[in-house]
């Protein structure tokens, strides 16, 4: 069995972040692997690691989704956002 190191993985296909709010962990993820080929990102009361996902991922991506949830209502989503970037 052959040790691949982390740095050489490619992360690619399709993300979708529930809740994620720490956007260090993203930035460390993206320095330690710079080759992030997402094509499809579903980010669900995350939009604050957007940017940095973006940058990453801007010659793939291909389909955005956003779902932000208003907290002062019983609804699931108040906002449900998608877009084909293609």
């Amino acid at each position: 069995m052959e040790l691949v190191p982390f740095s050489a993985l490619k992360l690619r296909g399709r993300l979708a972040l529930r809740s994620f709010g720490w956007p260090e962990t993203l930035e460390h993820l993206i320095a330690s692997n710079s080759d992030l080929q997402f094509r499809q990102m579903d980010l669900y009361k995350s939009a604050g690691c957007a940017p940095i996902l973006f940058a990453a991922c801007a010659e793939t991506l291909e389909t955005l989704r956003f779902g932000i949830m208003d907290g002062l209502t019983s609804k699931r989503f108040c906002i449900r956002l998608s877009m084909d970037l293609c």
